[in-house]
């Protein structure tokens, strides 16, 4: 069971990997002499690897902070792997004072959740916010609305665009838009990115402004790999 979660988790990742290339491409010669990763939901921590492939490679050195993972096997394996200077098992019960101390002029925080699917999955009850489970959604925006991290990636299941979601979807644009983030969303196919699985997700990215003007004005959603 677990090794069939995991399976599934480097088929989205790597789309998060797709994601974060892009941005590390614009954010090459901007003024941060490091970027930070904080990511709740963390899973196998596999976005923390493609993130800090990519980042280094463009220049833009890359530090995970804070992981939370609600699952036990995969959170020994965040401790393990030694890439994370905390790892915790609820991401509500995260001190956010802890993150807001490591914020400085010349480091950049970028923020990634796969906030929980069961709601709004065609697998579920399609219950939406009133799912306990998407409770990790407001999680996450609460995080945002107090660390306001440079770069925030959220993941969900294709499903999360249906229009029965619509009212969801458009809270969550518009209080981040309000509190200064220019904001894209996208369904992306895994299949269009060289693996050999046909699995389409929601990835929505918001850029602070008034931090990354540039990085806001240049962003450019991953090119489908020629088949």
């Amino acid at each position: 069971m677990h090794s069939c979660k995991c399976l599934c988790l480097r088929f989205v990742e790597f789309c998060y990997g797709c994601l974060i290339y892009q941005l590390a491409q614009v954010l090459t010669g901007v003024c941060y002499s490091t970027m930070d990763l904080d990511e709740d939901c963390a899973g196998l921590g596999t976005v923390k690897d493609a993130a800090l492939e990519v980042c280094t490679s463009n220049g833009v050195p890359l530090t995970g902070w804070r992981a939370t993972e609600s699952d036990q096997l995969l959170r020994s394996r965040l401790r393990q792997s030694g890439q994370w200077r905390k790892v915790k098992s609820d991401m509500n019960k995260v001190k956010l004072n802890d993150v807001l101390e490591k914020k400085r002029p010349k480091r950049a925080l970028m923020y990634a959740c796969g906030f929980q699917c069961q709601g709004f999955s065609k697998q579920g009850a399609m219950k939406g916010m009133k799912d306990k489970r998407s409770d990790t959604l407001k999680g996450a925006h609460r995080f945002v609305e107090k660390v306001l991290p440079d770069i925030v990636l959220l993941e969900n299941v294709k499903n999360f665009t249906a229009k029965k979601f619509n009212k969801a979807r458009s809270k969550l644009r518009t209080s981040l838009k309000k509190i200064g983030y220019k904001v894209r969303e996208r369904v992306l196919n895994t299949s269009d990115y060289g693996l050999p699985q046909h699995r389409e997700r929601y990835y929505l990215v918001a850029i602070k402004r008034n931090r990354m003007p540039t990085t806001a004005h240049q962003f450019k959603w991953p090119r489908p790999q020629p088949k």
